[in-house]
């Protein structure tokens, strides 16, 4: 599952704010996930909440906000919402799994598209209490 090692990444990156702006106690993380991620914010928050257990980020307020994946249609030149089917499949009995998405134009239905906005993940604000705020 690419959501635990996304989740991972996106761990240590705010342990590393933390540690680079004095932050002793996380309150509130804010996440902008865009839809063209294949990501769900419910699930990246699932990994995210195991992840951080038994770390200084364990009782933090996890916040997401989702960007709607805009593409540019080099075909017919539509501009807005694609369609987008996911074509994910897991191998049984293992751990193995491929993660792939379908994006192409509603109008036309060429995949010859420019994704605009919505294919990040992005660590947008951390809130919490420095060292010297500590009581």
């Amino acid at each position: 599952m690419h959501e635990f090692q996304l989740a991972e990444q996106i761990i240590q990156q705010i342990l590393k704010e933390c540690e680079k702006n004095n932050i002793t106690k996380v309150e509130k993380i804010y996440i902008q996930v865009g839809t063209a991620t294949g990501v769900t914010a419910d699930s990246l928050e699932y990994c995210l909440k195991i992840l951080a257990e038994n770390t200084a980020i364990q009782d933090v307020d996890w916040n997401f906000e989702v960007e709607k994946a805009i593409i540019s249609c080099h075909t017919c030149h539509y501009q807005g919402s694609p369609e987008i089917h996911d074509t994910s499949s897991e191998t049984p009995g293992s751990f193995e799994h491929s993660h792939q998405l379908l994006i192409f134009c509603p109008q036309c239905s060429s995949k010859d598209v420019e994704i605009l906005t919505g294919k990040s993940i992005i660590l947008k604000r951390i809130i919490g209490l420095k060292k010297s705020d500590d009581k």
